[in-house]
């Protein structure tokens, strides 16, 4: 429900996962939603839990107000 990418990450293996170059544009709406405090919370809370596979498929608020 939050960061399910990095979770996705995680299960892939260290000889087969690579940094690609380049670059993905995107727009800033979520954090003009949030707020820049509340997603340092949020990558900051992700940073915390990163082994915590449970964390990462509980609600964190991310895509509503849930929290």
């Amino acid at each position: 429900m939050f960061a399910e990418d990095y979770l996705l990450s995680k299960g892939v293996a260290r000889q087969r996962f690579r940094i690609v170059r380049g670059r993905v544009l995107t727009t800033n709406r979520r954090f003009q939603k949030l707020g820049h405090w509340r997603m340092i919370w949020m990558f900051f809370k992700t940073m915390v839990h990163t082994w915590d596979e449970e964390y990462f498929l509980e609600d964190q608020g991310y895509w509503g107000e849930a929290g």
